[in-house]
């Protein structure tokens, strides 16, 4: 499996056209503004979304939403690097009502592939909660926890396919969003905050995507508890996805001890 992923970036403070604009001239292929759409294309969207606060973007009472279209692995991320770029010189501006969602490609995914990934997910939900604001954790409307009756349902073994997994999470707004394998098959990632910094959702992309990984390489079984947030459990999911000793590794322990310490 290979990165491949896509990515929806919330903001508000400039106007829509001017992020058009810059974007071409950084040479990102964008498309014309059309309004609120899900359309599925080969460049760079711009779009609206009333839940994120509109000062400044030309469209009253509509917030940003900047939408990716397939990226892929090293090139991938240099591009939205690029992308982020573009956006600081703009001075896009983010706060609590804006949020980074992640698309993985996961179309070669099992459901015992699936059961496995939330099963790896819950079993630290408690620890990741604390590489994203309190605001993302588990009282926001649009990135509900998986709960743990959730967890016991999604694996019997009557759900035999991922579809039946999506409706056991009965919504989209989910920390974890499975509606999207219905419609594109991928695994939509909701949990992460708005944010300007390329080198914060690079390491939170890199984190989900080796759970990812590990769970295709690994059954991960139905947890009984969560893993407390402590700095033993942020260090264990390091090692389980390998990237303790690594950049990104060094990256989230940071952060994790950060939200730790302003909770």
């Amino acid at each position: 499996m290979k990165l491949k992923f896509g990515v929806e970036i919330e903001f508000y403070g400039v106007h829509y056209q001017a992020v058009v604009d810059s974007l071409r001239q950084a040479g990102i292929a964008v498309a014309d503004y059309e309004g609120y759409t899900h359309a599925v294309i080969p460049k760079w969207k711009i779009t609206t979304d009333v839940s994120v606060t509109s000062v400044g973007t030309g469209l009253p009472g509509r917030g940003l939403e900047l939408v990716s279209p397939i990226l892929y692995g090293d090139e991938g991320l240099e591009e939205l690097e690029k992308v982020y770029t573009v956006l600081n010189s703009l001075d896009a501006r983010v706060d609590k009502s804006c949020g980074t969602h992640v698309h993985f490609d996961v179309a070669d995914y099992t459901v015992d592939n699936m059961k496995s990934f939330l099963n790896l997910f819950y079993r630290y939900q408690n620890v990741i909660n604390y590489l994203v604001p309190k605001s993302r954790r588990n009282e926001n409307t649009y990135c509900q926890p998986i709960t743990q009756s959730q967890i016991d349902y999604i694996n019997r073994p009557i759900n035999d396919s991922i579809r039946d997994i999506a409706n056991a999470l009965m919504t989209r707004y989910k920390k974890i969003n499975l509606q999207s394998y219905v419609k594109y098959g991928t695994l939509e990632v909701r949990q992460h905050g708005g944010t300007t910094e390329f080198e914060k959702i690079e390491a939170w992309i890199v984190l989900m995507y080796q759970m990812i990984i590990k769970a295709k390489e690994q059954n991960f079984e139905c947890p009984s508890s969560l893993r407390r947030a402590t700095n033993v459990g942020i260090m264990e999911l390091l090692k389980v996805t390998n990237l303790d000793d690594t950049y990104a590794g060094e990256y989230l322990m940071a952060r994790y001890k950060h939200f730790k310490e302003v909770a």
